[in-house]
């Protein structure tokens, strides 16, 4: 496997399975993305799902039911990308930040998408890129160091939970503790699809007025 994936895997807190993925270059699920999805294989084949970073980094396996899901879980169209009115049909989503801002592989490359904007922004034309990106930023890519004082106030996030802003990032909600909660993830993906696919609808200069749903749960929620 290559260098920077190589190293990535030095950076796990928590590993979701004491098995690799049973994976084949051929699998249909990956045989459709290519180059990349043949790497995402190499990966999950070495480790099948992981947190890194204080676990703000989510690498999720290929096939697990409970949470985290696994990729296929993740993926499936009605668990939250019908929120967004918009095609996912040749995107893979495998990973997520902290934030639940999501890492895919789409157009022949790995893309992170704005779960509040539902917009793409191309990362690397390659896996390992993806991962060398993933090192020299964590910051920025991950969110790892808010983990540390969340941890002090709230205890470790449950698994299959991230931190989801109160007031949107897009709307000028900031990094800070103080304006985030924990939230179930596929919840969240729901969530922000519907404030996505109500921003793209206002026209310029329409005010911000969101229609949300029930209010979120307190952080220990279920």
């Amino acid at each position: 496997m290559a260098p920077a994936l190589d190293q990535l895997l030095t950076k796990i807190n928590a590993r979701l399975s004491a098995q690799s993925a049973p994976l084949r270059d051929t699998d249909p699920h990956l045989k459709a993305f290519g180059r990349i999805g043949q790497e995402l294989g190499e990966l999950l084949r070495k480790q099948n799902g992981f947190y890194a970073y204080n676990s703000a980094l989510l690498v999720r396996p290929f096939d697990r039911e409970k949470a985290p899901r696994g990729v296929i879980q993740w993926n499936s169209p009605s668990l939250w990308k019908d929120t967004y009115e918009q095609l996912f049909d040749n995107v893979l989503f495998f990973a997520e930040d902290l934030f639940g801002g999501q890492f895919c592989i789409r157009e022949g490359a790995v893309s992170a998408f704005d779960p509040e904007l539902g917009e793409y922004r191309q990362v690397s034309d390659t896996l390992e890129g993806w991962a060398r990106e993933i090192l020299d930023n964590p910051e920025v890519r991950t969110g790892y160091p808010l983990v540390p004082e969340w941890e002090r106030l709230h205890g470790p996030l449950k698994e299959g939970f991230r931190l989801v802003p109160k007031l949107p990032f897009f709307a000028g909600g900031k990094y800070e503790i103080n304006n985030l909660y924990a939230y179930q993830d596929t919840r969240g993906m729901r969530f922000r699809g519907s404030l996505a696919t109500q921003a793209r609808d206002l026209p310029p200069g329409a005010p911000l007025v969101f229609r949300v749903g029930p209010k979120p749960p307190p952080p220990d929620s279920n």
